[in-house]
């Protein structure tokens, strides 16, 4: 009981030392026994509080007395690589993926959604390139089954969506079993004709319809975005 003891208050004293930005102090206690795995009264180990902060330097100082990169957090299946990709700790991401972490893991509480998803949400070019040279899916469909460029001109990111279509990314990718949402109508909605326009010129389709029953053309007009309305009804001619 005492060692138990010990053991849960030398935790707490890792997630203190962190807090204070003590490095020598989070060796030390690690080197005394501490668990580098143990989980703060939030249900997070140091290493996932860590990856939202990009901070690889204490990654690496919990790897070095086995702390694990894909230890999940408690009452989730959410593991450090989630939160980093979530808060664009790409320095994180990379480390983890160095010591073996699963950049394709399908977290059943976020809808069976991957990394990547969780990257295109940023509009990190950099952190979704890292993650598709290292073999994510371009094409990941997680329940709702959007794909990653659906989710890109869903968030807005008009550099992403480029970036994406130039790695052959499907511009027609359509959610049918879930909210019935594709990229070019995603963008209308958000009332962006830049990438409405780029969706249009890389061979996006304007035949998709919402959950609603809204056409593409039915939501250009409800957008009242001249611009946007005249793109579509000139696909349509």
């Amino acid at each position: 009981m005492l060692i138990l003891i010990t053991l849960q208050a030398m935790s707490q004293d890792l997630f203190d030392a962190y807090n204070k930005k003590n490095l020598q102090q989070i060796e030390a206690i690690l080197k005394n026994g501490a668990d580098p795995d143990q989980l703060n009264k939030a249900g997070v180990t140091l290493m996932y509080v860590a990856a939202g902060d990009n901070n690889v330097e204490v990654g690496k100082i919990l790897i070095k007395y086995g702390g694990h990169v894909d230890f999940r957090v408690r009452n989730s299946d959410a593991t450090p690589i989630l939160f980093a990709c979530q808060e664009n700790s790409f320095e994180f991401v990379k480390f983890i993926v160095e010591n073996g972490g699963n950049l394709n893991r399908k977290f059943k509480d976020a809808g069976n959604q991957t990394p990547i998803r969780f990257a295109c949400k940023t509009g990190s070019i950099p952190l979704v390139s890292f993650l598709l040279e290292k073999g994510a899916n371009i094409e990941d469909t997680p329940d709702d089954q959007i794909t990653p460029i659906v989710q890109a001109a869903r968030s807005n990111h008009y550099d992403l969506v480029k970036f994406l279509i130039e790695k052959k990314a499907d511009v027609n990718a359509y959610a049918s079993g879930h909210d019935k949402e594709c990229a070019i109508n995603q963008a209308i909605l958000n009332k962006n004709s830049d990438i409405v326009e780029l969706l249009l010129q890389n061979g996006a389709l304007v035949t998709f319809t919402d959950e609603k029953g809204n056409s593409t053309l039915k939501l250009a007009k409800k957008s009242r975005n001249k611009k946007i309305i005249e793109l579509i009804e000139a696909k349509m001619k």
